[in-house]
């Protein structure tokens, strides 16, 4: 009697190629789909990196207070004669920065979206860059942590500012007084000269005369309206000798200004 034909036993590479051979399009498709999603949160780092990405993130933020303030200009002359220290100012901080978070992207064009809020007094912290050039951007120094991925030059802020702060079509309340606080985290010099050079070549047009230079009166109480579409240079610290000295209209270490 003839021995039974018995089938040869599937090897174990056998069943693994079947297995794959089962799974593939699955696992193609699960590798496809990881690829598409690396490549897109590269293409949107990349994008956050941009002014762009910055301001698209800024925006939904400042569009809110368009629909609950309701802005309007101090207007002139007053019904009395009204001095600046009368008035409480809209102000803002850190304001290259898209929202209320730091460790995040900066950018010169969130300036216009916080002048259109109806800020009338924004803050910039000044840097010196590794080629001693003045930039905005917000760090500790003691500790090394940078609070900004980026940082800004001060000129783009002050160009931002110049075109934005005293115009009528991108601000409501483009003829009240405009103060401009600047915080210096740096001593050397000539960073500090740039920063006055800037000034003048960007918003010499808007910057009150010599009569208010070098401090020569007290602002606090000068009539708001002789202020009116004026930019009011607010610093403090070591000013004495640097050309910015000039231009500071207040400073925070006198007793006529408190930070």
């Amino acid at each position: 009697m003839a021995d039974s034909l018995s089938l040869p036993t599937p090897s174990i590479v056998d069943k693994a190629r079947g297995i794959f051979s089962e799974y593939s399009g699955t696992f193609l498709i699960i590798v496809g789909f990881a690829v598409v999603i690396g490549i897109m949160y590269v293409v949107y780092s990349a994008f956050q990196r941009t002014s762009m990405g910055t301001v698209s993130k800024a925006k939904p933020t400042f569009d809110a207070y368009e629909k609950v303030t309701k802005l309007a200009p101090l207007g002139c002359p007053t019904t009395q004669p009204y001095r600046l220290c009368d008035y409480y100012m809209a102000s803002s901080s850190y304001s290259v920065f898209p929202g209320a978070e730091v460790f995040d992207y900066v950018s010169d064009q969130i300036l216009p979206m916080v002048i259109r809020a109806g800020a009338r007094l924004v803050e910039l912290d000044i840097y010196a860059d590794e080629k001693d050039k003045p930039v905005v951007g917000l760090k500790n120094q003691k500790l090394g942590t940078d609070y900004a991925y980026n940082t800004v030059s001060f000129e783009a802020c002050c160009v931002s500012i110049a075109n934005n702060a005293f115009n009528s079509i991108s601000c409501p309340v483009s003829s009240d007084p405009f103060i401009l606080s600047l915080v210096f985290h740096t001593d050397k010099t000539n960073v500090i000269n740039a920063c006055a050079e800037t000034l003048k070549t960007t918003c010499r047009q808007h910057m009150l005369d010599e009569s208010y230079g070098y401090q020569r009166k007290n602002l606090a109480v000068e009539p708001v309206c002789n202020l009116q579409r004026k930019l009011i240079i607010v610093s403090g610290g070591a000013m004495k000798g640097s050309l910015m000295e000039e231009l500071v209209n207040l400073s925070w270490s006198t007793s006529h200004c408190r930070r």
